[in-house]
């Protein structure tokens, strides 16, 4: 810190009082949370005139309590795999996700689906839901910042619907029309 001069020489009765202090800062949320931070202050004042020295100590808590925001989702209809009546294996969309102190590529995502539905984070950092039978089906994202401030439920919308064509299945030398 910067020597403070408590007097500015217009009042005679005061003698001189100098402060100065000098700062530690420590993570007050994860290692890489750099926007949010504990700072405790040491601050030193001495008095000139009577060679008294006080020493005190402030915790200045800069914190970041603002959950992180997650774009709406377009509704989305996919059909199902031709030799299933579901969608083996389906790769979720990424959430366009924003926050005032973490950046987007650091936020941590968490998926909840239907129940029944597998989702699995995959080597590549995508997210993967498994065996999804025709119907429609809610999944909800959250998006989590360095704090732990986690974000309002955005849900996104996946309609699996039959859109295999049938497929006629003769007799050799049997015909068969099939009309729409």
């Amino acid at each position: 810190g910067v020597p403070i001069n408590f007097n500015d020489g217009s009042d005679t009765q005061v003698c001189n009082i100098l402060g100065s202090y000098h700062d530690i800062t420590l993570p007050a949320c994860t290692e890489n949370c750099d926007n949010s931070r504990k700072i405790v202050r040491e601050f030193t004042l001495l008095d000139w005139c009577t060679n008294n020295l006080d020493v005190g100590v402030q915790i200045i808590h800069l914190k970041d309590l603002e959950r992180p925001t997650i774009l709406p989702f377009d509704r989305l209809s996919v059909s199902v795999d031709p030799w299933f009546c579901e969608i083996e294996r389906y790769q979720l969309p990424l959430m366009n996700a924003m926050d005032n102190c973490t950046p987007a590529e650091n936020l941590e995502t968490i998926i909840i689906g239907p129940a029944g539905i597998d989702i699995v984070q995959e080597a590549d950092g995508r997210f993967y839901a498994y065996n999804l039978p025709k119907g429609e089906h809610a999944f909800s994202y959250y998006a989590v910042d360095c704090c732990s401030n986690k974000s309002l439920v955005q849900p996104f919308f996946l309609e699996v619907y039959d859109g295999v064509k049938p497929v006629a299945v003769t007799k050799q030398f049997t015909v068969v029309s099939l009309s729409e």
